[in-house]
Order: structure tokens, then sequence, then C-alpha cells
């Protein structure tokens, strides 16, 4: 991932992840199925944000998910609590009927 770049992808089989950084917000666009297979390829590049002192704000835009299991919903809420610990925000945007 670039530490301060505009973009960043990760394509494998069934999960796809584009990120964006604008100053000190990130926006992960997710596609495809978050599950016990593909949630640590996320994991590495949400926790690449929250350890990044610049990111203050994270939003996670769903709205190409197909699936989420339930260590998706994991990843989601310890990432949740890992970025207000260290107080920046993170949200959840257009989430998808998954």
């Amino acid at each position: 991932m670039n530490s301060c770049g505009s973009s960043a992808e990760c394509t494998p089989d069934l999960l796809a992840f584009t990120t964006r950084r604008h100053g000190g917000h990130a926006i992960v666009a997710v596609r495809g199925e978050l599950d016990l297979s593909t949630a640590p390829l996320l994991e590495g590049a949400l926790t690449d944000l929250v350890d990044d002192a610049s990111c203050r704000s994270i939003t996670i835009d769903l709205h190409d998910l197909t699936f989420m299991g339930s260590t998706g919903l994991h990843l989601l809420v310890d990432t949740h609590r890992h970025v207000q610990g260290r107080g920046a925000e993170i949200a959840l945007a257009r989430p998808s009927s998954a």
C-alpha cells in the first residue's frame, strides 16, 4: 500500500479493494466477498491505515460488497475499536444488502 499515495489495489480471486487518500482521510472501497479466506487481505490494509498517525479518518465503502461473513463483521468491529482507541474516526458508507 502506498503510505501517502492516492490509491492502492488488491485483487485476489474473491475480494478487491481500492484505497484513496485525501489528506488525513482515507476511503477504502471494497468489492466482492469478505469472509474467513479474504478478511486477512483487507485487515492488512486497514491496519496500515490505523497505524498511520497522519490518517485521521477512514471511510469503508461497502456498496460493491456481495457477501460478508462473521469474520468480516468481526474485522470491521475490531478496526472500529482500534481507530477510536487512537482518537481517529471510522465510518461505513453505502452498505449493500449483503
